[in-house]
C-alpha cells in the first residue's frame, strides 16, 4: 500500500479533507524510511478508530494515540503513529463537515523532544485557510 492510495483510502472512506499540502508533506516525510506501509496501515486504523469512536472519546478515555491540545491549540488534536523507529505527529481538527486533517511532523523523543508550537502555528494557519475558502 502506498502512502497516496492510503491517503486516497481514508477521503474515500469517511469525511475527511486534506489540506492541500498534507499529502506531499506526510509523503515526503515517511518516504525512503523502509516503513513507509506501515506507518500508513496505522494511519489508516488511527483514522477508522476516530470514524468508529470519535476523537472526544478517543481522547478522554486514555488512549495514548489520540491527544486533545489545549491552550493556544485549542480545536486542534494530535494522533500519534509510533513504534520501532517511529513516531511521527499528525494535527487534525473537526468541523461539521468532517475531519481536516492539516499538518504532520516527526516527533523527537528524549531530551531534544519537539516542541508543538511551529506545529501548531502551521496547523492554525491551513486550518483558517480552509475554513476561508482560499484554498
Amino acid at each position: 500500500m502506498t502512502v497516496e492510495y492510503m491517503l486516497r483510502q481514508i477521503c474515500a472512506s469517511m469525511p475527511v479533507v486534506l489540506h492541500p499540502e498534507f499529502a506531499s508533506e506526510f509523503s515526503s516525510l515517511v518516504q525512503n524510511t523502509g516503513l513507509e506501509d506501515r506507518i500508513a496501515r496505522v494511519l489508516l486504523s488511527r483514522m477508522e478508530l476516530i470514524r468508529t469512536c470519535g476523537l472526544d472519546f478517543l481522547c478522554s478515555s486514555g488512549n495514548r494515540d489520540f491527544e486533545k491540545l489545549r491552550g493556544s491549540a485549542a480545536g486542534l488534536y494530535s494522533i500519534h503513529i509510533k513504534g520501532n523507529n517511529m513516531n511521527y505527529r499528525v494535527l487534525l481538527t473537526c468541523t461539521s463537515s468532517g475531519k481536516i486533517l492539516l499538518h504532520t511532523f516527526y516527533e523527537r523523543g528524549g531530551k531534544k523532544s519537539t516542541n508543538y508550537a511551529k506545529a501548531i502555528e502551521i496547523a492554525k494557519k491551513r486550518m483558517q485557510e480552509l475554513t476561508a475558502g482560499r484554498r
